[in-house]
Protein backbone atom coordinates (compact mmCIF):
# COMPACT_ATOMS: atom_id res chain seq x y z
CA UNK A 1 0.00 0.00 0.00
CA UNK A 2 1.52 3.20 -1.04
CA UNK A 3 1.30 5.99 1.33
CA UNK A 4 3.34 9.68 1.91
CA UNK A 5 6.28 9.16 3.93
CA UNK A 6 6.34 10.88 7.29
CA UNK A 7 9.70 13.27 7.33
CA UNK A 8 11.02 13.61 11.29
CA UNK A 9 13.62 15.86 12.11
CA UNK A 10 15.25 14.42 15.13
CA UNK A 11 18.48 16.45 15.00
CA UNK A 12 20.71 18.24 12.39
CA UNK A 13 22.16 14.68 11.96
CA UNK A 14 20.23 12.36 11.80
CA UNK A 15 16.12 12.09 10.07
CA UNK A 16 13.53 9.41 10.42
CA UNK A 17 11.47 8.61 7.82
CA UNK A 18 8.37 6.15 8.78
CA UNK A 19 6.00 4.36 6.44
CA UNK A 20 3.60 1.78 6.95
CA UNK A 21 6.07 0.42 10.51
CA UNK A 22 8.37 0.75 8.23
CA UNK A 23 11.99 3.41 9.30
CA UNK A 24 15.01 4.17 8.04
CA UNK A 25 17.37 5.94 9.83
CA UNK A 26 19.71 8.37 7.97
CA UNK A 27 23.03 8.95 10.39
CA UNK A 28 25.78 11.57 9.68
CA UNK A 29 28.52 9.61 7.93
CA UNK A 30 31.55 12.55 8.99
CA UNK A 31 31.13 14.19 5.75
CA UNK A 32 31.55 17.93 5.96
CA UNK A 33 28.82 20.00 4.04
CA UNK A 34 30.29 22.42 1.18
CA UNK A 35 31.13 22.50 -2.22
CA UNK A 36 34.83 24.00 -2.13
CA UNK A 37 37.43 22.96 0.38
CA UNK A 38 38.16 26.57 1.41
CA UNK A 39 34.07 26.45 2.02
CA UNK A 40 34.51 23.50 4.28
CA UNK A 41 37.40 24.87 6.19
CA UNK A 42 35.05 27.95 6.94
CA UNK A 43 32.46 25.60 7.93
CA UNK A 44 34.70 23.93 10.30
CA UNK A 45 36.10 27.55 11.77
CA UNK A 46 32.17 28.30 12.45
CA UNK A 47 31.82 25.03 14.17
CA UNK A 48 34.90 24.86 16.16
CA UNK A 49 33.90 28.52 17.76
CA UNK A 50 30.88 26.52 19.59
CA UNK A 51 33.26 24.09 20.91
CA UNK A 52 33.61 23.59 24.75
CA UNK A 53 37.02 24.08 25.00
CA UNK A 54 36.82 27.76 23.15
CA UNK A 55 34.82 29.28 26.40
CA UNK A 56 35.38 26.96 29.01
CA UNK A 57 37.48 29.53 30.61
CA UNK A 58 34.64 32.07 30.40
CA UNK A 59 32.09 29.51 32.30
CA UNK A 60 34.46 28.11 34.34
CA UNK A 61 33.34 29.16 37.76
CA UNK A 62 29.78 28.39 36.52
CA UNK A 63 29.97 25.12 35.67
CA UNK A 64 31.11 21.64 36.12
CA UNK A 65 34.64 21.01 36.18
CA UNK A 66 36.20 19.84 32.77
CA UNK A 67 39.13 18.12 31.86
CA UNK A 68 40.70 18.21 28.28
CA UNK A 69 42.75 16.17 26.59
CA UNK A 70 44.15 17.66 22.79
CA UNK A 71 43.47 15.56 20.02
CA UNK A 72 45.80 15.85 16.89
CA UNK A 73 44.70 14.26 13.21
CA UNK A 74 46.83 11.73 13.81
CA UNK A 75 45.08 10.80 17.39
CA UNK A 76 41.54 11.59 16.07
CA UNK A 77 42.67 8.43 13.02
CA UNK A 78 43.59 6.35 16.22
CA UNK A 79 40.79 6.48 17.97
CA UNK A 80 38.12 6.06 15.21
CA UNK A 81 40.23 2.97 14.45
CA UNK A 82 40.27 1.72 18.36
CA UNK A 83 36.52 2.10 18.78
CA UNK A 84 35.27 0.86 14.89
CA UNK A 85 37.57 -2.02 14.04
CA UNK A 86 39.98 -2.31 17.14
CA UNK A 87 42.62 -2.95 15.47
CA UNK A 88 45.75 -0.67 16.05
CA UNK A 89 49.46 -1.90 15.23
CA UNK A 90 51.63 -2.39 18.38
CA UNK A 91 53.21 1.01 17.85
CA UNK A 92 50.05 3.03 17.17
CA UNK A 93 48.81 0.79 20.05
CA UNK A 94 51.49 2.57 22.09
CA UNK A 95 51.04 5.72 21.16
CA UNK A 96 47.29 5.61 21.96
CA UNK A 97 48.17 4.45 25.01
CA UNK A 98 50.41 6.94 26.53
CA UNK A 99 48.26 10.15 24.54
CA UNK A 100 44.65 8.98 25.20
CA UNK A 101 43.77 5.61 27.33
CA UNK A 102 46.42 6.86 30.67
CA UNK A 103 45.50 10.63 30.38
CA UNK A 104 41.54 9.53 29.97
CA UNK A 105 41.58 6.99 32.85
CA UNK A 106 43.67 9.11 34.88
CA UNK A 107 41.29 12.10 34.64
CA UNK A 108 37.79 9.75 35.13
CA UNK A 109 39.90 8.54 38.30
CA UNK A 110 39.96 12.17 39.68
CA UNK A 111 36.29 12.11 39.76
CA UNK A 112 34.88 10.49 42.46
CA UNK A 113 31.21 9.35 41.04
CA UNK A 114 32.16 9.02 37.50
CA UNK A 115 32.69 10.90 34.60
CA UNK A 116 31.03 12.28 31.13
CA UNK A 117 32.93 11.59 28.54
CA UNK A 118 32.62 13.96 24.94
CA UNK A 119 34.28 15.48 22.08
CA UNK A 120 32.74 18.25 19.88
CA UNK A 121 29.68 16.44 21.15
CA UNK A 122 28.36 13.94 23.74
CA UNK A 123 27.51 10.20 22.76
CA UNK A 124 24.21 10.86 23.58
CA UNK A 125 22.59 9.04 20.67
CA UNK A 126 24.25 5.71 21.83
CA UNK A 127 22.05 4.64 25.04
CA UNK A 128 19.72 2.83 23.70
CA UNK A 129 22.56 1.37 21.56
CA UNK A 130 24.88 0.03 23.75
CA UNK A 131 23.03 -3.95 24.57
CA UNK A 132 21.32 -3.66 28.53
CA UNK A 133 22.87 -0.27 29.45
CA UNK A 134 19.34 1.70 29.40
CA UNK A 135 17.31 -1.02 30.52
CA UNK A 136 19.57 -1.40 33.56
CA UNK A 137 19.41 1.83 34.41
CA UNK A 138 15.46 2.49 33.50
CA UNK A 139 14.44 -0.07 35.95
CA UNK A 140 16.54 0.98 39.20
CA UNK A 141 14.78 4.43 38.83
CA UNK A 142 11.55 3.81 37.73
CA UNK A 143 11.40 1.33 41.13
CA UNK A 144 11.96 4.66 42.90
CA UNK A 145 9.23 6.34 41.53
CA UNK A 146 5.54 6.46 41.72
CA UNK A 147 4.00 5.06 38.35
CA UNK A 148 1.10 6.90 38.94
CA UNK A 149 2.59 9.98 38.86
CA UNK A 150 3.71 11.32 35.30
CA UNK A 151 6.25 14.17 35.89
CA UNK A 152 8.74 11.42 38.36
CA UNK A 153 8.26 8.94 36.03
CA UNK A 154 9.53 11.77 32.84
CA UNK A 155 11.95 12.93 35.50
CA UNK A 156 13.07 9.14 36.36
CA UNK A 157 13.51 8.24 32.67
CA UNK A 158 15.76 11.58 32.33
CA UNK A 159 17.85 10.43 35.17
CA UNK A 160 18.42 7.20 33.79
CA UNK A 161 19.38 8.88 30.40
CA UNK A 162 21.97 11.11 32.42
CA UNK A 163 23.36 8.13 34.05
CA UNK A 164 23.90 6.14 30.96
CA UNK A 165 26.58 8.70 30.11
CA UNK A 166 28.27 8.53 33.18
CA UNK A 167 31.54 6.40 32.81
CA UNK A 168 33.74 4.92 35.35
CA UNK A 169 36.92 3.55 33.46
CA UNK A 170 38.30 4.13 29.85
CA UNK A 171 36.72 0.97 28.61
CA UNK A 172 33.21 2.66 28.92
CA UNK A 173 34.17 5.09 27.33
CA UNK A 174 35.32 3.24 24.47
CA UNK A 175 32.38 1.31 24.51
CA UNK A 176 29.63 4.04 24.10
CA UNK A 177 31.77 5.91 21.78
CA UNK A 178 31.71 2.73 19.27
CA UNK A 179 27.94 2.73 19.81
CA UNK A 180 27.70 6.60 18.82
CA UNK A 181 27.54 8.03 15.46
CA UNK A 182 28.10 11.49 16.33
CA UNK A 183 31.12 11.07 18.07
CA UNK A 184 32.36 8.77 15.17
CA UNK A 185 31.50 11.18 12.70
CA UNK A 186 33.19 14.10 14.92
CA UNK A 187 36.60 11.72 14.55
CA UNK A 188 36.18 11.66 11.19
CA UNK A 189 35.87 15.61 10.95
CA UNK A 190 38.89 16.45 12.89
Amino acid sequence: KNSKPEQFNLQNNISLRAMEGVSVQHVEDGTIPGNTVEDKIELMRYWNQFNLDQYYDDIENYTFKSEFIPLTYELAKLFLNKITIDKLTDEEEEIFESKITKPLGDIIKSFDDGAFVRLQRSPKDCIDKVPGLLKTHLKQVLNEVDSNDNNKVYIAVRKAFLQCLRVGSVDEVYELFSYSSRIISDLKRV
